[in-house]
């Protein structure tokens, strides 16, 4: 690239720095340079989203093998894949969800309420639809594992 700059600076000189062969030579290198970026990055891509897909990581299956021709004993017709999910230790979670007021915004209304768990699927489609505002969450306070009579009535009002 420096000896590329130092050629177009030196023909700039010359013929002046808006002549054709200045504009056409600087226009060359820069879609030579961006093409190879892109073809570079597009390898990296295609190999991390492969590897990578929705924070899990995908390695090619040990179960059974891909069957071949007409074999239809000992494998299976697609190769299934080995899939780990990744994320945080759990003290992770645990801490962003207790830091500050993080546990109202973070922390999920416990599963099961006196609806069933209706108030947890409620937050959970809130959050999927990227709301945080909506009608509060039956059930018993974040981080606490009863629930008050006073609190039932009056969610249930």
């Amino acid at each position: 690239a420096a000896a590329e700059d130092a050629a177009v600076a030196a023909l700039a000189m010359t013929d002046g720095a808006s002549s054709p062969a200045v504009v056409a030579r600087a226009t060359a290198f820069c879609e030579l340079t961006a093409d190879g970026a892109f073809h570079a990055w597009q390898t990296v891509f295609l190999e991390l989203f492969a590897l990578t897909r929705d924070g899990f990581t995908i390695t090619r299956g040990t179960h059974k093998p891909q069957c071949t021709g007409a074999q239809k004993d000992g494998c299976t017709a697609r190769n299934i894949p080995d899939v780990m999910e990744q994320g945080y230790e759990q003290s992770w979670y645990d801490r962003v969800a207790t830091d500050g007021d993080n546990a109202q915004r973070y922390g999920a209304p416990p599963t099961a309420d006196e609806n069933g768990g209706r108030g947890y699927e409620m937050h959970k489609r809130l959050r999927m639809n990227k709301k945080r505002r909506g009608p509060p969450p039956r059930g018993p306070p974040l981080g606490t594992g009863a629930t008050s009579s006073a609190s039932i009535s009056a969610s249930t009002q």
